[in-house]
């Protein structure tokens, strides 16, 4: 996707829109469910389990705002929509 953004390639804005459709709808595996003598090691774990997809949504993003000039907002608002309930 990051080339298809450089490149400006057509298929970019829907390989964004299913990128965040799928990191919204597998972020629910780092909600933790634990017993609370267990959460500070859980909630370390979820944490640097996180840590590689965050990094790659960096990059997206950065390179949305590079690259794009059709940036597609609307997909990042209805991203962050879908984030809501783990707040």
């Amino acid at each position: 996707m990051l080339l298809g953004l450089k490149e400006a390639k057509p298929y970019v804005n829907g390989a964004i829109e299913e990128y965040l459709v799928t990191l919204s709808t597998n972020i629910e595996a780092l909600r933790i469910d634990c017993k609370p003598e267990e959460y500070d090691d859980k909630l370390i774990e979820k944490i640097d389990a996180f840590i590689p997809y965050r990094n790659e949504f960096i990059q997206i993003c950065i390179s949305v705002c590079q690259y794009s000039d059709d940036i597609k907002i609307d997909k990042f608002y209805h991203f962050f929509e879908k984030l809501i309930p783990y707040f």
